[in-house]
């Protein structure tokens, strides 16, 4: 069967992204290749077989200003049927666009199928059946072609970042990520081998526990706490950023003018010109209404000395460890609900604090979090390390505090897979009697987390994971990015051959 593949890769410099796809090509040799392109500086070669659609198009849904969609298959019922379950998904999504959920449910409708039938025409047209994205698919147009990947059951490949900094997940979907991470641990517990994990693990082992006060605190990236705020915002306020408007807009206008398409080509520049500025208003409004975390300070708290609780740190939205990773429980105060409850009678609070970074929640959030029974805000400036060592266990969705908790001895309840789930101390759960019967044995002192348990748990990572660097990171050598990226072709060339079950 001729190999066709769909490639979504990572934004591209030197030749990065080509490099790799003719790599891949010389080992397995595909007929066709479809990706969505971020050539940063143009030096990335392509011959014939490969159809380059720009991702800011994607991202953007602004298919109609470079096709005419009356050219593409429409969309029949088993397709509309298939894709139902993963529709709401899809069209939260689109808070991507301006970071912001800003359409109604007839324009977010509208954008939804018209990814779906965009992709669905791509697909079918030029015959994909392998798909490989690097890093969790986010956007409303990356989600719309995973799904569709799931339903015409198109082998997948993913990578994605996690916060050891270069070292990538690698799985077969989003609910498996971290299944080789499991398998790997299991293997180490009963091989019961010496663990030496490797200097950058070792370290951040040593950062999670609390009790070592010389640790500085660093986030993703290797971005400090305050630079990584900034970021936040600068990409938070991005599609309202009047420099960024000028640019879209200016673009948009030599569209519309140098169009030799005819007039229906330069109506459609226009058109998009005009929503574009219905959105930017929309998106102010809802900045100007939102509350901020100065907002939130005001109605938390200081927690109270030898008070039992279960401490819940807030994940920074929209990110994918929530939007799509959280799956059913995108809306954090669904899991905080379920925890209040099932901690009745027991006199113990649930501790809820906001992330760091948070540039923004919809004005009711935090009042609604606060007039939950048992739930209790915490405010910002208080340590979470503290707060981790001093609690009865800590729940999130996805988030690294997982890992944290259990470094120092702590279980966590945990809503969602996201790749660091089934380590030592961690409950998968999803209802109130699932966190009371979890709870009960916690109390029981019946879940015990050695440290030789967490090291196995972190070295079936490493064993598990992929060493992978961006283009884009001015620290490392090209030997090592060379490295890399043949590491990358590796893996992919191991799952188009059946690998990586």
């Amino acid at each position: 069967m001729a190999l066709n593949i769909f490639y979504e890769g990572y934004s591209s410099v030197n030749g990065y992204q080509s490099y790799i796809l003719n790599e891949i090509d010389k080992q397995v040799h595909f007929d066709g290749c479809v990706l969505t392109n971020q050539d940063c500086d143009g030096k990335d070669i392509y011959g014939e077989k490969y159809k380059c659609i720009n991702y800011d198009i994607c991202t953007n849904s602004r298919y109609e200003l470079y096709y005419d969609m009356n050219d593409f298959l429409p969309l029949e019922r088993d397709i509309l049927e298939q894709m139902q379950p993963y529709e709401s998904m899809a069209m939260k999504l689109l808070v991507r666009i301006t970071e912001y959920d800003i359409f109604n449910y007839d324009e977010a409708k509208r954008l939804y199928l018209q990814n779906l039938r965009f992709w669905n025409h791509v697909f079918t047209t030029e015959k994909i059946n392998f798909a490989f994205f690097s890093g969790i698919p986010h956007h409303t147009h990356d989600y719309v072609i995973y799904c569709l990947c799931k339903v015409k059951n198109i082998p997948i490949c993913i990578i994605t970042p996690t916060h050891m900094r270069n070292r990538w997940f690698v799985g077969t979907s989003l609910d498996t990520i971290g299944a080789n991470t499991l398998k790997e641990y299991r293997r180490l517990l009963e091989a019961n081998d010496e663990i030496v994990l490797p200097e950058d693990l070792e370290k951040y082992y040593n950062d999670f526990i609390c009790r070592n006060k010389q640790t500085v605190s660093t986030v993703m990236d290797g971005l400090n706490k305050k630079a990584k705020i900034k970021s936040i915002v600068e990409i938070n306020q991005g599609y309202v950023n009047n420099k960024k408007v000028f640019k879209r807009s200016l673009s948009r206008i030599k569209k519309g003018i140098t169009s030799t398409s005819g007039s229906q080509e330069r109506k459609v520049a226009f058109e998009l010109l005009n929503k574009d500025f219905s959105y930017i208003k929309r998106t102010k409004k809802r900045i100007k209404g939102g509350k901020k975390p100065a907002d939130y300070d005001k109605m938390a708290q200081n927690p109270v000395e030898n008070e039992k609780y279960i401490l819940f740190l807030l994940h920074l939205q929209p990110e994918a460890t929530t939007l799509p990773q959280a799956e059913v429980f995108v809306e954090q105060d669904l899991p905080i609900r379920i925890l209040a409850r099932a901690v009745e009678g027991k006199g113990i609070k649930i501790y809820v604090k906001e992330h760091y970074v948070q540039p923004w929640r919809d004005k009711s959030f935090y009042s609604d979090l606060a007039s939950i029974k048992n739930v209790v805000l915490i405010r910002s400036d208080v340590d979470s390390k503290s707060l981790v060592l001093n609690s009865v266990a800590c729940s999130t969705c996805t988030g690294t505090v997982a890992l944290e908790a259990t470094a120092n001895e702590i279980p966590v309840l945990l809503f969602s897979k996201g790749g660091f789930d089934d380590g030592p101390g961690m409950f998968y759960v999803s209802s109130v009697k699932e966190c009371e019967e979890v709870l009960q044995r916690i109390l029981n002192n019946e879940v015990i987390i050695s440290k030789d348990e967490v090291r196995r748990y972190l070295q079936a990572f490493v064993n598990a994971s992929v060493r992978h660097y961006s283009p884009h990171n001015k620290e490392i050598s090209h030997e090592e990015l060379l490295d890399s990226q043949k590491q990358l072709v590796g893996v992919i060339v191991s799952r188009i051959n059946g690998g990586m079950s």
